[in-house]
This record gives structure tokens, sequence and C-alpha cells, in this order.
């Protein structure tokens, strides 16, 4: 009976491989970035690099945004899967197996997907981490080792994630099957069949909250209050955008039918007429695409800016190669040609020689009778020189017996070693900027794939009896482009508007790292919108393949 079952699933499976194979192929993906990037927060190669502390801090941060978004996803794209295969379920319960038999072949389904999943992704994290490696040492300036290794704890920590997903997965599908009779199962492909009315009200309040998150995007001026305002408001374009799909989407379909010199076309004619039948699901599914899609955006141009701009933000925070600050009493402060003195002697023993020597004596912020006296100053060393001259500043300023007594503390501050801690943090969040997005980018890609493969199975039908009464494969073809067109870009050009109101407000994000370089950002932002376009485009191109596959008509040259 056990060997029954088990061939049942992979059975299901096979001939639902044009559904299954994305979806696999999308958990594999996911497994193999989460070990990667758990084999990287435990790199004990991070503990040499500077920034190694932020750089372990990113990646964490990046395993648990894979970790919730693959939970979250996969939920999603596992429900297109439940919904076709509903009606086999509801034939195997009409041939006599129970509920529990269906359950039991569920279980098989899940077990096979989780194992190729993990075994496949897995493996591939293994065989690509050091590449990974090798990736994020070069983004960072740092120097890798060349040695092959394994994170046995990153494998479990990620399989037992994985697990936990694919568990809950199979307890929803046992959930759905269970509380469906048999003629739900059955007439689940056509479940939300029926025209969706319009509603002005859900769409009107969509776009009012778009407008809110807009308004708060371009009149925000303090950039500390920008990071917990960009928050908010990417709530709120999340809302809206889901608002103004579903409900706009439907609008738009009805304006269209009203317009009959456009709609009395055997071009657009059965696209339209199709696409109002099931606009309140595809709003949900064009609204997610368009999330993704502005998190793309957003993240890669944002992460791109930071690490081509590095110099700019390093210049700007720290204009002069050091700064020593001390702090020593009032009482004392006419007293400092010891310190310059002592400052320029260190410099002579290193053979460095100090240009550009500025000082400054300012009130103690914390003790009104302590002050500051800061001297600033360039050098015209290499950075182990300056490397260098400040363990030298170290050791004479802040060792255990510092020989001055007029000053109580000493702060030292090199541009050369900031500069590999701005490496290190920007080039770490350029590289998990680098993988999200590719994680993204693949949901979208399967978000639009499965749109597209159900709406396809939907209207095979439809397309089979219009092509009884003389319909041509070529008419067919262009029914299909000017169903998909007519939506299709709606999600990319929402997204462009979505990161034009949101750029002033990532300026002033930007601008907390020292970053004031507008041009680069705006460069990085229109770059990164054309790659993505064209990605876009080529992703219409494949699924308008597919779509004219299954349907019956030709597929464009």
């Amino acid at each position: 009976m056990k060997t029954l079952y088990l061939h049942l699933a992979f059975d299901g499976i096979r001939r639902n491989r044009r559904l299954y194979i994305p979806y696999i192929l999308t958990c594999i993906g996911m497994v193999m970035m989460h070990y990667i990037l758990l084999f990287l927060y435990r790199d004990e190669g991070l503990n040499n690099l500077s920034g190694g502390a932020t750089l372990r801090a990113i990646m964490q941060l990046g395993k648990g945004v894979i970790a919730v978004f693959a939970a979250v996803f996969l939920f999603y794209t596992h429900a297109f899967l439940m919904r076709r295969r509903k009606k086999e379920f509801g034939l195997y319960n009409i041939l006599g197996m129970g509920k529990s038999n269906i359950g039991v072949i569920l279980f098989w389904e899940t077990l096979l997907v989780a194992a190729v999943s993990l075994a496949v992704g897995l493996l591939c994290g293994a065989a690509f981490s050091k590449l990974a490696e090798l990736g994020l040492f070069r983004i960072t300036n740092g120097a890798a080792g060349y040695t092959l290794s394994v994170s046995f704890a990153a494998i479990g920590e990620c399989a037992a994630t994985f697990g936990i997903i694919f568990l809950l997965l199979f307890l929803d599908s046992l959930r759905q099957v269970r509380f469906s009779s048999t003629a739900a199962l059955l007439d689940s492909e056509n479940v939300g069949e029926k025209p969706p009315r319009a509603n002005w009200v859900l769409g009107l309040l969509g776009a009012v909250i778009l407008a809110g998150a807009y308004a708060t995007a371009v009149m925000i001026q303090d950039p500390v209050a920008a990071i917990f305002l960009f928050f908010v408001a990417v709530v709120l374009v999340i809302i809206g955008t889901y608002l103004v799909f579903v409900s706009g989407s439907v609008l738009l379909c009805r304006i269209l039918q009203k317009n009959k010199r456009y709609y009395y076309k055997p071009a657009h004619f059965v696209s339209v007429s199709s696409m109002a039948f099931r606009m309140k699901r595809s709003g949900a599914g064009l609204a997610s695409v368009c999330i993704l899609a502005t998190m793309v955006l957003v993240m890669i141009s944002s992460t791109t800016c930071l690490y081509f701009g590095e110099e700019d933000a390093i210049n700007a925070r720290y204009p002069n190669d050091f700064r020593l600050e001390f702090v020593l009493p009032v009482l004392a402060a006419e007293d400092t040609d010891a310190l310059r003195s002592a400052v320029l002697a260190e410099a002579d023993a290193c053979g460095v020689r100090i240009e550009n020597l500025t000082e400054a004596r300012d009130a103690a912020s914390h003790d009104a009778s302590r002050e500051s006296y800061t001297l600033s100053f360039d050098t015209s060393a290499d950075e182990d020189r300056q490397a260098a001259l400040r363990r030298a500043f170290r050791i004479r300023f802040q060792g255990d017996s510092v020989e001055d007594a007029n000053f109580d503390s000493c702060i030292i501050i090199s541009k050369a070693v900031e500069r590999d801690d701005f490496y290190g943090t920007f080039g770490g969040l350029f590289y998990l900027g680098i993988l999200l997005s590719a994680v993204f980018i693949c949901a979208a890609v399967l978000i639009l794939y499965y749109k597209q493969i159900t709406e396809a199975s939907e209207d095979r039908a439809r397309f089979a009896i219009m092509q009884k009464v003389g319909m041509t494969a070529r008419e067919i073809r262009s029914s299909v482009n000017s169903q998909m067109l007519t939506v299709f870009y709606l999600p990319l050009l929402l997204a462009g508007v979505h990161l034009a109101f949101a750029f002033p407000m990532i300026r002033k994000l930007l601008s907390l790292f020292a970053l004031n370089n507008v041009a680069l950002f705006a460069t990085t932002t229109l770059v990164s919108f054309s790659v993505f376009a064209l990605l876009y485009t080529l992703v219409y191109r494949i699924t308008a393949g597919a779509y004219c596959d299954i349907v019956g008509g030709e597929r464009e040259a």
C-alpha cells in the first residue's frame, strides 16, 4: 500500500511537472541562498577582516530575511499548486479514496519535494559557498584563504528551517483537503470566476494611502526621522498597492469593455472578457510582483550607490587622514604645546610628514570643567605607514603609562583604518543586496510564470471554442499579446513610480552614511531600473511563449 501512495505522489508530480519544476527549482535556490548566508555568518575568516563584526551582523540579518521570505513566498506559490491539484484529489475522492488516504499522498509529495530541494540545495550551497566567500572578500577588500570547507552547523540549521517550512506546507495542504467537499475540490479551478465588481471605495482608499506614502517620502527632511518613517511608508505602499491593483485592475477591464472601438476586435475581445472574470485574483498577483520589483530596485540601487560611493562617504566623514581629540582640564588648556610637540615627534619617529595641521579648542560636551583640544592633519604616507603611526599614537597617548599628565583621555581616528571598516560595511550591504535581489527576482518571475500558466489553462477551452468558429493561431497569438501587454507591464510602471517617490527619502537615509552624491545615486537608480526592465521584458517573452503553447497559438519567432 505504501508503494501505491508513493507511486501516486511521484506520478502526480510528474504529470504536473510544468508547475512543480519551477517550484522545486525555487525551493532549491532558496535553500542554497540560506545555506550560503549561514556559511558566511559562521565563517572564521570574518574575524581577521576589518569590519568583520559588521559583516557578520549583516549576514545574520540576511539569513533571517531569507528564512521569513521563503516561508511566506513558498506558502504563496504552494497555493497555486494546490488550486491546480484539487480537482485531481476530488476525482480520487469520488473513486473511493478517503481524505486520510489523500493526506498520505500529500505527505509523500511533500517529502519528495523536500528531499530533492534540501539535498540539491545544500549540495549546490556547499559547492558555491567558497565562490560566495571569495566574492564577499573581494568586494570588501579582504584576503580569503583557498581551503574548501563545509559547515555542518549551517547544514543543520538550514535543514531545520526548511524542514519546518515544508511541515507547515503539508499541514496547510491537509487543511485545504480536509475542509473542502468533493464538489468544491472538483470545481476548485472555477472558484472566483464570477465577474467581480469594481470597488470604487477600495480603489480610492488605495490611491489615498499611496498619496500619503508619497507625501511622507517627499516631504521628510530630517535623515534620522526618515529611518522610522521609511518603514511606515513601506507598509503604506504595500497596502495601497494591493488595494489599487485589486480594485483598479477590475475597473480597467470595465473601462476597456465600455470602449467599443477597442473591445470589439478579435485581438481584444477574448482577452479582456477573460481578464474581467479573474482580475480580483490576478490583481493580487500583479501587486505582489510590483512590491517585489520595488524591493529589488530600492535595494540594489541604494546598495550599489553605497558601494561605488565609498570614497565619497569616507572623505565626507573624515576630511583629514588623522584626528586626535584630547580632553584636558580648562586650567591646563593653555599648555597644548607639549601635546602638539609630542604628536609631531611621534610622526617624525615613524618617518611620516604631517601636512595641513589644524587645531581646535572647544568646551567638552560632558563636563564643563574640561576642554577638548583637537589636532587634525593629513600625511603623504601610504596606508602601512599610517597604520604604524596610529599604533605609535595609541602607545603614546592611550597606553598603560601615559607620559603627559595634562590630559584625561585621547580619541584617535585614522582614515586608513576607518576606510577598511567602511569597505566592510558597504561591501557587505552591497553583497547582501545582490543575493536578496536575486531571490526576489526569482520570486517575481515565478509569480508571473504561475499566473500565466494558470490563466492559459483556464483560457484554453475559450480559445478552443473560438478556433472552431474560425479564429486562427495568429489571431490567438495576437489576443494573448493584447491580454499580457494590457496588465503585464503595470507592475513595472507602478514600481518605477514607487521608486521615483522613494528617491528623496532614500537619499536622506544615504546621508546618514555620509553619502551625499545625488548624481551617483540617480545614476545607479536609472541603471538598476533599466536592467530590471530588460529582464522583465525577457520574462514576458518567455511566459508569452508558454501561454501560446498551452492555448494552441503560434509561438513568436
